[in-house]
């Protein structure tokens, strides 16, 4: 987030980034504090989890039907819920949980630890503007005075929204903007699957794959603008989380900018020709969606986002060059990026 607001010209930004590690023994210890607590209870200390549901919550839902069942003297209600306990206490077994919950565990240390950092870029940002000559010792001022309505001292919960939403923004678990059209369609879309929970199996991680997706569209120019969470931010009254959308549309053009020039030069690879004689020939001097360092082919698959937007760009380059796409038709370009995106 310093990084991108740093594109904008904001000198206090600059400064603050310099000094972004501020504090960062208590910061990692802090983090680790909050990771082993959630390990021992399994459950997301901080809002904004994957979607698991909570164990207590189903087995009081359980326990309910077992009272009404032998109320009720039925068998076949008795039956229905000792069948449901069965299962539940089976998907529960600690063995079977633990996928869950080291992802659980792993998302609250980095929310944790990212909102800490964040906490200590803020405070930073205003000590050396009240701090004068006497920075370090306002800092810790600073700190001191404002921990206890950020951060829980007993749990580490983060108490303070701005930071939670920070937080959830590095884990992609930002809640679903609702409201009418296209701004709330994947909103509708979740409360539809949270109602019919045969679906969760075919979407497990439906919030978080969105969010992946509106991160690294917001880096893309052009593909922004048609955010719904970018016009939000927009129409909004923070000019920081501003800023950051500002940053992240300028270092999209960064990445489209540097791609076009290192794949005309023949330094950067997409996905290749889908024809399979020349692929197979194309491949004896390429390596598909990679960069040429030092003589040799190096994957950028790995680089987020940047790998879409080098892929696509590269693709389009290359079929231009391969006169399989006229340099004067615009349209046919643009329609072979967006196919090349969604590969």
């Amino acid at each position: 987030r310093r990084r991108h607001t740093r594109y904008i010209g904001d000198w206090s930004s600059d400064v603050c980034s310099s000094d972004l590690f501020a504090n960062f023994r208590e910061t990692v210890s802090e983090s680790l504090r909050v990771a082993r607590l959630t390990l021992e209870t399994g459950n997301a200390i901080n809002d904004g989890g994957k979607g698991f549901v909570k164990r207590q919550d189903t087995e009081r839902i359980l326990d309910g039907l077992l009272k009404e069942a032998e109320f009720s003297g039925d068998s076949v209600k008795m039956f229905r819920a000792q069948f449901l306990k069965m299962f539940h206490d089976f998907t529960n077994f600690p063995l079977l949980e633990l996928p869950s919950t080291f992802l659980t565990t792993s998302d609250e240390f980095f929310k944790t630890f990212v909102a800490r950092m964040e906490f200590n870029s803020r405070t930073m940002m205003d000590a050396v503007t009240e701090g004068g000559d006497n920075v370090d010792e306002v800092f810790k001022l600073l700190v001191q005075k404002r921990s206890a309505a950020a951060f829980d001292s007993v749990t580490g919960m983060i108490k303070d929204e701005n930071l939670l939403k920070v937080a959830k923004e590095t884990t992609y678990q930002q809640d679903l903007i609702r409201g009418d059209g296209y701004l709330g369609a994947m909103a509708t879309a979740s409360d539809f699957m949270n109602k019919m929970p045969v679906m969760r199996l075919f979407f497990p991680f439906l919030k978080t794959g969105h969010n992946i997706m509106v991160y690294a569209g917001s880096h893309m120019p052009g593909v922004n603008r048609l955010l719904a969470e970018y016009h939000t931010t927009m129409k909004g009254k923070d000019e920081y989380a501003k800023a950051v959308m500002r940053g992240r549309e300028r270092f999209g053009t960064l990445f489209l900018a540097s791609a076009g020039f290192m794949a005309a030069t023949g330094m950067m690879t997409g996905n290749g020709p889908s024809d399979p004689r020349q692929r197979k020939e194309w491949l004896k001097n390429n390596q598909p969606r990679s960069i040429r360092i030092g003589g040799k082919w190096v994957s950028y698959d790995r680089i987020e986002p940047a790998n879409m937007f080098y892929s696509a760009v590269a693709d389009v380059v290359y079929a231009v060059d391969r006169k399989s796409t006229r340099l004067n038709s615009s349209h046919r370009c643009i329609s072979y990026a967006v196919f090349c995106l969604k590969k």
